[in-house]
């Protein structure tokens, strides 16, 4: 069973030891600072929120987090995880803990995370979205809606044969970071809100991630295994590792960065089956403007692409209830 303990100062040498551990790498992948007096300095910020982490009385790792009231917000300073403890659900299971606590009083809970730790792949499967970056790190939210947003999502999905074969067929390939995106999930939502309709699926948007594949013919390949599943769909896979070299951007780090830079928000949404047969949403931008009926339009692409899009395939013909906010930029 876990527990937190607060920390005391007896415990800064073992919070060096754990932060050079879980951290240091990254740090240095970032060009941010790791020497041993940088360590101490985050360790000693805000030390009062630091609570050890215990399973079956032996300290596992640390938490940090606090309550910033202003903002209703419960934020989650740093978490880490001995590697011995590594993937046993241990930092989910912890920070799951403070999205109840916060689910019980309506607040949001955030945190940031540097772009090169893959902790932030768990993050997302937990709800967080991108609400900002700075040169180094992500700044991840997860809304008080998020979790009535996850059921309803799961109800929909469930509920449509189609869409769950298709995630079904792509489960069998076993692509890392392996989604459906786009308007897979997006057209899904907005034809509920619009009195249950049935918007034809015209291409079924797979996303993944493989740096080690540096050619687009094993898109086409993968396309091929998929349209055997189900010949009826138009498949469409793109390698997100590759896709910066079409819109000119530096070089996508995952597919969450990649649907980053995707002309509107709310397209910015994907699911896949993971390899226990459980439903994993992600979204770069959370899921509140797309159960808002919001077209928002993305800065990192110009706004002519935006407004071409929403023009050219009629969404507001489709889905009239759509309202593009003038405050999206």
């Amino acid at each position: 069973m876990i527990k937190l303990q607060k920390a005391t100062f007896e415990d800064v040498g073992y919070l060096l030891t754990l932060r050079k551990l879980t951290m240091h790498q990254y740090l240095e992948q970032a060009g941010l600072p790791c020497t041993d007096e940088a360590h101490l300095a985050r360790i000693n910020y805000q030390f009062a929120l630091t609570h050890l982490i215990i399973l079956n009385n032996q300290v596992v790792g640390m938490v940090k987090y606090g309550y910033l009231a202003d903002q209703a917000t419960w934020y989650i300073y740093q978490i880490q995880i001995h590697p011995d403890f590594q993937n046993k659900g241990l930092g989910s299971k912890v920070i799951s803990e403070i999205i109840e606590t916060a689910n019980t009083q309506e607040d949001n809970v955030a945190l940031s995370v540097i772009k090169q730790n893959p902790a932030r792949f768990l993050y997302f499967k937990l709800g967080f979205s991108i609400v900002g970056e700075t040169q180094d790190e992500y700044l991840l939210s997860r809304p008080t809606d998020t979790r009535r947003h996850l059921h309803t999502l799961q109800q929909y999905l469930k509920s449509d044969f189609t869409r769950m074969s298709a995630l079904k067929a792509l489960q069998q390939l076993n692509l890392p970071s392996g989604y459906i995106a786009a308007g897979f999930l997006r057209n899904l939502v907005w034809d509920k809100l619009h009195g249950d309709i049935n918007t034809p699926l015209n291409d079924v948007d797979v996303i993944y991630y493989d740096a080690n594949q540096t050619c687009h013919s094993h898109d086409k390949q993968l396309e091929a295994e998929l349209s055997k599943v189900m010949p009826t769909l138009n498949w469409q896979v793109k390698n997100q590792a590759l896709m910066h070299i079409k819109n000119n951007d530096a070089a996508y780090t995952n597919v969450i960065d990649a649907m980053a830079h995707w002309p509107e928000k709310e397209t910015a949404v994907a699911v896949k089956l993971n390899d226990k047969g459980k439903l994993e949403f992600i979204a770069a931008f959370g899921f509140d403007s797309l159960f808002d009926l919001k077209l928002n339009h993305n800065p990192k692409r110009d706004k002519s692409v935006f407004l071409a899009r929403v023009e050219g395939k009629g969404w507001k013909n489709r889905w009239p209830k759509l309202v593009m906010n003038p405050n999206s930029d």
